[in-house]
C-alpha cells in the first residue's frame, strides 16, 4: 500500500477551489499527466463516477466514485482499474485568511508490484507538479481574490 498525504495553499477562496477540482471533466486542460477524463452521474446528487485516462508513468485507465461535501471535502474510492487494486482519497478544502489550503491524502495500492524508482519519480516530480498545477488553475480563476 502507497499512502502520501500532502497540502498546499491558494489565493482563492475554498468554495472556488472546490469547484475546480469537482469539475473532472476540465482536469485535462490543466492537469498534464490526464489525458482524459470523462464523468457520468452517481447515484445521488452528490456523486459522480469519474473515468480517467493518465500518463504517469504509463498509460492507466481507471474510474473513481467521487462523493462532494461542498465546500469543505471531496472524496473517492476505486471503481474499476487496468493496474490499481485500491484508489481511495480526499481533498479537504480549509479557510484561511489569505484563501484556502487544500490537503490531499491518497492510498493507492496496485496489482503489481512498482518499482521504488517509479514511486519515487511519483511522489517527488509528478505530485508536486500536479499540486503546482492546481493552484495556478484555480488562481487564475479568481484574479484579484485577496
Amino acid at each position: 500500500m502507497f499512502e502520501l498525504s500532502t497540502s498546499i495553499e491558494v489565493n482563492a477562496p475554498r468554495e472556488l477551489a472546490f469547484a475546480v477540482l469537482w469539475d473532472v471533466q476540465r482536469y485535462p486542460e490543466f492537469l498534464s499527466d490526464v489525458v482524459d477524463a470523462t464523468v457520468e452521474p452517481g447515484e445521488t446528487a452528490n456523486e459522480i463516477v469519474a473515468h480517467y485516462v493518465v500518463r504517469a508513468p504509463r498509460r492507466l485507465e481507471y474510474a473513481l466514485r467521487m462523493l462532494a461535501f461542498a465546500p469543505d471535502r471531496i472524496t473517492w474510492t476505486l471503481v474499476s482499474s487496468d493496474l490499481q487494486r485500491q484508489n481511495m482519497g480526499s481533498w479537504e478544502f480549509l479557510e484561511t485568511p489569505e484563501g484556502a489550503v487544500l490537503a490531499l491524502e491518497i492510498k493507492m495500492e496496485f496489482q503489481v508490484a512498482v518499482p521504488e524508482v517509479i514511486m519515487k519519480k511519483l511522489v517527488e516530480f509528478n505530485l508536486p507538479v500536479m499540486m503546482r498545477q492546481v493552484r495556478a488553475r484555480i488562481e487564475q480563476t479568481s484574479p484579484g481574490f485577496s
